[in-house]
């Protein structure tokens, strides 16, 4: 009885470590198998350099600020931090491509892609900080200008990327907690592990989601391809389907108590 009992709390133990490693490759693989339903192209940051020169904190009039690190940008109002871009990579990549099909059933076709940024100048004005630098491959065999440009006035801010030659880009933002989006453009709930396809001509100054900071976050033009990816941990890639990106940052609310990094 007893070598019985060893045999039995044996498989028992056994089946619970079998069912601890599918959970874990579960959590590990469906958001990718998601996203390739979604037909959205996961798309990782590369690599993000910064001439000394540029670095720094710019000040506007009304206390909103920006700052460009080593490690990425930050746009902050008089209430504290709205967004971050991702930390430690590129703010943005670059395609060339199209996207075929129509509402949820759309897929991107990429020919190219470039995601390693450089920045080297920056320009000030009283309500304007433009970065200018390029988008280039691991190799160096393709590079594109590039112009990252935020403006802000009354606390709206206008994050605007513009890669010339580019059929598409993507701003790789830092993921915040409570990311809800707005309904009918995308389900107002929490949204996580899925990529999105915003309905066509969603207007681009109209909110797609908002997080625990309190910010809304806006995305345009509005008569091009666009998509909201949250599979991967630690990000959300905005993908918009045009040289010129833009998206329109508000406080529409305070932050939540903590959510500051």
């Amino acid at each position: 009885m007893s070598a019985r009992r060893d045999i039995s709390r044996s498989m028992v133990a056994f089946a619970l470590a079998m069912l601890a490693v599918l959970v874990l490759a579960g959590i590990t693989w469906i958001p990718p198998l998601i996203g390739k339903d979604s037909g959205v192209n996961v798309t990782r940051p590369g690599l993000l350099t910064v001439d000394d020169a540029v670095t720094g904190t710019v000040d506007f009039p009304d206390g909103a600020s920006v700052t460009l690190y080593a490690s990425g940008l930050r746009l902050a109002d008089a209430g504290g931090v709205l967004v971050d871009t991702v930390t430690r990579g590129a703010p943005v990549t670059a395609f060339t491509g199209d996207v075929t099909g129509t509402g949820g059933k759309r897929r991107e076709n990429l020919t190219t892609a470039v995601g390693n940024v450089h920045l080297t100048e920056r320009l000030v004005t009283d309500d304007l900080v433009r970065y200018t630098g390029i988008v280039y491959d691991d190799d160096r065999r393709l590079e594109r200008p590039l112009t990252i440009d935020i403006a802000e006035a009354y606390g709206r801010f206008r994050f605007i990327v513009a890669v010339k030659g580019a059929d598409a880009v993507v701003i790789h933002l830092r993921h915040d907690a409570q990311t809800i989006g707005y309904a009918p453009t995308v389900p107002d709930t929490n949204l996580k592990n899925r990529a999105y396809w915003l309905r066509n001509l969603w207007p681009a100054s109209t909110p797609v989601f908002t997080t625990v900071r309190g910010t809304s976050v806006a995305m345009g033009p509005a008569d091009v391809n666009r998509a909201l990816d949250l599979r991967e941990t630690g990000r959300t890639d905005v993908h918009i389907w045009s040289g010129r990106a833009e998206l329109g940052l508000t406080r529409l609310r305070p932050p939540v108590e903590d959510s500051e990094p």
